[in-house]
């Protein structure tokens, strides 16, 4: 089973990114993503073997649904060396930065703290990666800036054919 985590507030510009290319996964890029977190029974939209998380902007209380995961894909704003704002980002394994203080992420402490929790408690999962839009913006303010908007088609067309490569 691959879970696809989505993080990100809507309401900090840029951010919002990772619940944009959830929403463009369910093929309704316009409408909101039904709300599906550990609280709640995660939803799969059409992808078999997969179940999509809305990590929201919380923290710890989405260890549970890290700890359940077989394979691990999330889904946030990320900001990388080199990379210019718009530029879809994927991160795989070793790639990301667990215990690194280089800002990955604005939910860099709530994601970082998280894996790494999850790694002292065993979890080795069989795939782990971000898949992320490099944000312009990411400040208080409702939408996306037209270069991170422009890179949801993108970013979940990535996700996707991450997904069919895993299936």
């Amino acid at each position: 089973m691959i879970t696809v985590m989505y993080v990100g507030n809507p309401l900090m510009g840029d951010d919002g990114i990772g619940p944009a290319i959830a929403r463009a996964l369910t093929g309704a890029p316009d409408e909101p993503v039904p709300l599906s977190s550990t609280h709640r029974e995660p939803q799969s939209y059409g992808f078999p073997g997969i179940e999509l998380v809305d990590g929201g902007t919380s923290g710890m209380e989405l260890l549970p649904a890290i700890l359940d995961s077989e394979e691990l894909i999330l889904l946030d704003a990320v900001s990388v060396a080199g990379a210019k704002p718009g530029d879809v980002v994927v991160l795989e394994g070793d790639q990301i930065p667990r215990l690194r203080s280089t800002k990955l992420s604005p939910h860099q402490v709530g994601l970082l703290d998280l894996l790494s929790a999850a790694k002292l408690m065993g979890y080795d999962p069989s795939y782990l990666a971000v898949v992320g839009v490099v944000p312009e913006k990411a400040e208080l303010g409702v939408g996306l800036t037209p270069v991170v908007e422009a890179a949801i088609e993108p970013a979940a067309e990535t996700l996707k054919n991450i997904i069919s490569q895993r299936q």
